[in-house]
């Protein structure tokens, strides 16, 4: 059902009848307003607001059942949007309630969007006092329209430069992060470089250490983050022998006992060069240098943890390490074969190893061996 209610009078300009208004009348126009509100909100259906001529000066209700929705209707004619026999009828009963002072009631039908629909409605007259109430000026509406569109514009601006803002700090940040991390790998590279060096060692060793540890902290479900961080971390784990004696290092035969107990200082030395780090890359380092020679059963060294207690990351660089010792060259002994050495390691299963990271070590063989070929070409 539509409501339609128009002026007895012509509609002069709300901004000289205002002026004309006393403080009563203008009390009695908000009550109005505050009225028409509540049954705009209350009646579910289309209520216009037209002058004698039908003009749109206002409507409610619901857009879907008006063909050009709300701001296609209102500052218009009923003879723009109704068919043109139904708005001249439409328009002669507008009339009639004028004269009359009486509520008109009409019937007809009107296609919308394609469908045609029966409507009834029920028209009747308002005073000025009631028309002002319901009416908001056209020009101030669109005015308002205008100013939101600014303000919608605006922000969009605002948001899309500080949206450009933002992207080039995050750029700046990731670019300042990866120089971060190339300059702690840097210092990784040359401090692994310098105990080789001292070691006389050959530069392929900490090159498969790093590669097994990776793989196994791959198979023992690491993630990719993970994986690369004990890869560039664990070539650092004999840095400490920088500070043992040359003719420990290079001794030929078995250390003596004295001798034993200087070398094993080689994972205290590497913890102090690395402690109180601010990188994640030497913090991982600081770990895998002190406690790659922990043994499971705790009679590694130099602490004597045990079990699960040992960080993961010496655990699994033990196992690395160890494997490579046993098939690599060394001053005091000569390289085993990759069998050899895997039946040592199985016969420490539970003494020296971590038996879930053995156990991955042995069923994932074939892969640390290819590992052993790609880097030691």
């Amino acid at each position: 059902m539509r409501r339609v209610y128009t002026r007895r009078k012509a509609l002069c300009p709300l901004g000289r009848l205002t002026r004309k208004l006393s403080n009563s009348s203008q009390g009695a126009i908000r009550v109005r307003r505050s009225y028409s509100d509540l049954i705009s909100k209350a009646v579910p259906d289309l209520m216009f607001v037209l002058d004698a001529d039908g003009n749109c000066l206002e409507c409610w209700g619901p857009e879907e059942d008006l063909t050009a929705g709300r701001a296609g209707v209102l500052g218009k004619n009923i003879a723009n949007f109704l068919r043109e026999d139904v708005a001249a009828e439409a328009l002669a009963i507008i009339r009639r309630a004028l004269e009359t002072q009486k509520t008109v009631c009409y019937k007809y039908r009107h296609e919308i969007r394609g469908d045609e629909r029966f409507f009834s409605a029920r028209i009747t007259s308002l005073s000025d006092y009631e028309a002002l109430a319901c009416v908001r000026n056209v020009t101030e509406m669109h005015r308002e329209q205008d100013e939101l569109e600014q303000y919608r514009v605006q922000l969009e601006n605002m948001v899309d430069v500080r949206t450009r803002a933002l992207s080039i700090a995050v750029e700046n940040l990731k670019s300042l992060q990866k120089s971060t991390v190339s300059a702690h790998l840097e210092v990784i590279h040359r401090l692994s470089a310098a105990a080789e060096y001292k070691d006389k060692e050959t530069g392929n060793h900490i090159v498969r250490m790093s590669e097994y540890a990776a793989l196994l902290g791959r198979l023992s479900g690491f993630s990719e983050a993970e994986v690369e961080l004990i890869r560039q971390a664990s070539p650092m784990h004999d840095v400490g022998k920088i500070g043992i004696p040359d003719a420990i290092l290079t001794k030929p035969g078995k250390l003596t006992a004295q001798e034993w107990e200087t070398m094993k200082l080689h994972t205290v030395y590497g913890a102090e060069i690395l402690s109180s780090a601010a990188s994640e890359h030497l913090d991982a380092a600081h770990i895998i240098a002190l406690t790659h020679h922990e043994k499971w059963d705790g009679s590694g060294y130099p602490i004597g943890l045990c079990g699960e207690s040992i960080p993961l990351f010496g655990r699994i660089c033990a196992v690395s390490d160890v494997f490579d010792a046993l098939t690599s060259e060394r001053p005091y002994k000569r390289a085993y074969a990759n069998e050899e050495a895997l039946a040592i390691m199985k016969e420490e299963r539970e003494t020296h190893f971590d038996p879930r990271l053995l156990d991955l070590f042995v069923d994932h063989f074939d892969d640390f061996r290819a590992v052993k070929v790609l880097c030691s070409e």
